[in-house]
């Protein structure tokens, strides 16, 4: 007879407290992890689904919610204001790659030891850690048509004749609110494309100049190839930032939001006006959904053009 192998106990033992330990791990991470996966929950997911099942339905407060299926997207479909909020929103997107090359060739400058660049950095991070509320008020104080001090400067300088209405005009109040949408995200991504430019070893470049190779075509085959991550989440932060647009437009477009004659309005404006001030919640949530279908698929291209730029580096 064939003598069967004996495991020793010790053995068993060993590898039964390697897995009970290894699971006791797993449940512990999961225990931390469960406080913010139920903020989560209730604060994104629910929302969420609970927004886009309200889309299909008639509901103002006053009255229960009834359901009329595609009804509130035939309403979008037929609506001239709302093409030209989301016309609005996606013309916001031309903030996107001039506030990212801007933002690197900042970063490019302050990356460098020089005397006063401790506070050249926190002067242009200090829009971001200001409320965009307060940041809003401020230049639409500038902006002003009669006391503003755009107006003034230009004015001194012989550049205008008169003063310009930058925000009631409907040819340029948007790309005047674009432009504090500029000016007030130059600081944040400036930051990260440091943290970026700092994680690249110094000896790459220093062989490359030693090599004889130009300080353009090391920004070109060295710095931006390694900095592909980073320029990709820039770019698709930015983008979301741009077609989710709110605060400052919602401030600057007072007292008539969205003006003036609409041209100021972007889909999440909107939505908001279509929810509080008409109390049209579903509308809004068929608006808010809409809007969420455009962001996941500049997202995906997003997504898409970074991989193959990534692939073709590696």
């Amino acid at each position: 007879m064939r003598e069967t192998a004996h495991i020793p106990s010790t053995t068993t033992n060993k590898q039964s407290k390697r897995s009970g330990s290894r699971i006791r791990h797993i449940v512990v991470g999961y225990l931390f992890l469960l406080p913010a996966m139920i903020v989560l929950l209730v604060f994104l997911l629910y929302p969420v689904t609970y927004g886009a099942v309200l889309s299909f339905y008639d509901y103002t407060i006053l009255s229960p919610p009834e359901f009329t299926g595609f009804e509130n997207f035939q309403r979008l479909w037929n609506d001239s204001i709302f093409h030209t909020s989301l016309l609005h929103s996606v013309q916001y997107l031309l903030v996107v790659p001039i506030i990212q090359i801007v933002s690197f060739g900042l970063a490019m400058l302050v990356n460098h030891k020089i005397p006063g660049m401790a506070f050249f950095r926190a002067a242009f991070y200090v829009p971001v850690i200001t409320a965009a509320v307060v940041v809003a008020l401020a230049w639409q104080w500038i902006f002003d048509l009669e006391y503003g001090l755009l107006n003034a400067w230009l004015q001194d300088l012989r550049i205008i004749s008169e003063p310009v209405a930058w925000l009631d005009q409907p040819a340029i109040a948007l790309w005047s609110i674009m432009f504090v949408t500029f000016w007030r995200g130059l600081g944040f991504y400036m930051v990260i494309y440091l943290a970026g430019l700092q994680g690249i070893p110094r000896e790459l470049e220093e062989a490359a100049a030693m090599d004889g190779v130009g300080r353009w075509q090391r920004l070109w085959y060295i710095t931006i190839p390694l900095m592909m991550p980073t320029i990709a989440f820039c770019s698709i932060w930015s983008s979301i930032a741009a077609l989710k647009v709110f605060d400052e437009v919602l401030v600057m477009s007072r007292p008539n939001p969205g003006g003036p004659a609409n041209s100021t309005m972007v889909v999440n404006l909107l939505m908001y006006l279509t929810a509080f001030d008409d109390f049209d919640f579903g509308y809004a949530a068929a608006q808010g959904l809409v809007l969420a279908g455009i962001i996941m698929i500049f997202t995906l291209l997003n997504l898409r053009f970074f991989r193959s730029g990534l692939e073709r580096i590696g």
